[in-house]
């Protein structure tokens, strides 16, 4: 069985690039967001926050 990040806190935000900074985060260009996310494994675990607060349901 594979645990790699399960349980573990393990996880990384990805901003799709506007006209603000991202305060250190990584960003990337729309189209490529959505290449990413087609490639995803069927074990990723998408979460779309929209706002700050958004993030206590995590």
């Amino acid at each position: 069985m594979d645990n790699h990040g399960q349980h573990n806190g393990s996880g990384f935000f990805i901003h799709v690039k506007n006209q603000w900074a991202t305060a250190g985060y990584v960003s990337i260009n729309y189209n490529d967001g959505r290449t990413l996310l087609s490639r995803l494994g069927t074990e990723a675990y998408v979460v779309d926050v929209q706002n700050r607060a958004q993030l206590q349901n995590y």
